[in-house]
């Protein structure tokens, strides 16, 4: 499963103490649930290149923790989300957030956790960013829900950065809408799933789909279609 690090209480969160990840340690053991990779939330409401230098040093902190602390889980991948209130929608945005991240590669080499970045950018500049970065543990995580609600074509997001996907969310969402039901949206899975074969994908899919207040009985009927949908591949 993909753990979540949010904005909710963080100093609850089991990842963000001793204590906790003894605990998260203790029941992987006693379930055999690995805790593969987490999605670091936090940093869409605690950007690491806002303006108060101040603060971007102390979120900078926060992350270089959550690295230290995934790898004593074992946990080998991060997904840093840039989008909504951390969106990289400006050069000045992009090149602070550059000039942060070159802070800590030395920590990605160390500990060989990845990080992978979720952002609102198009195609070629997603690709350029990744290249200023110059790491191998720093990647993409393709959100099938964001992109197609942003309006890119995945034919075109494959060709230019294919090969740099490491983690995959899986959601439907119309153009310019919220999450919708599996398959009524505009995501077309049957061309991602082929996408994802011919570009030889072998990383994790973490679903992230759809969910009303009771949960499970929703989610059990859009896992079945998704299920169909991958068998067709």
């Amino acid at each position: 499963i993909e753990f979540i690090f949010d904005n909710f209480y963080p100093h609850l969160n089991p990842i963000n103490s001793k204590d906790g990840m003894k605990e998260l340690k203790k029941i992987q053991t006693l379930t055999n649930i690995k805790v593969k990779s987490i999605c670091a939330d936090y940093f869409m409401e605690n950007p690491i290149f806002i303006d108060n230098l101040d603060q971007s040093k102390l979120n900078l902190l926060t992350l270089e923790k959550v690295i230290k602390n995934a790898k004593f889980l074992n946990i080998k991948n991060i997904i840093l989300p840039c989008v909504d209130q951390s969106s990289l929608n400006s050069k000045k945005k992009l090149d602070f957030f550059v000039f942060q991240i070159k802070k800590i590669k030395h920590l990605l080499n160390e500990t060989k956790i990845n990080i992978s970045l979720e952002t609102d950018l198009p195609p070629k500049k997603f690709l350029n960013l990744i290249n200023r970065l110059k790491s191998e543990y720093i990647t993409i995580n393709y959100d099938t829900g964001n992109s197609a609600a942003l309006g890119y074509d995945p034919e075109e997001e494959f060709k230019v950065y294919g090969s740099k996907i490491s983690e995959v969310h899986i959601k439907d969402r119309s153009y310019k809408g919220g999450p919708i039901f599996l398959g009524k949206g505009d995501v077309d899975f049957r061309k991602i799933f082929k996408l994802l074969k011919k570009n030889n994908y072998k990383g994790d899919y973490i679903l992230q789909m759809y969910r009303d207040q009771k949960g499970l009985n929703i989610f059990k009927k859009q896992y079945k279609i998704l299920k169909k949908l991958i068998n067709e591949k």
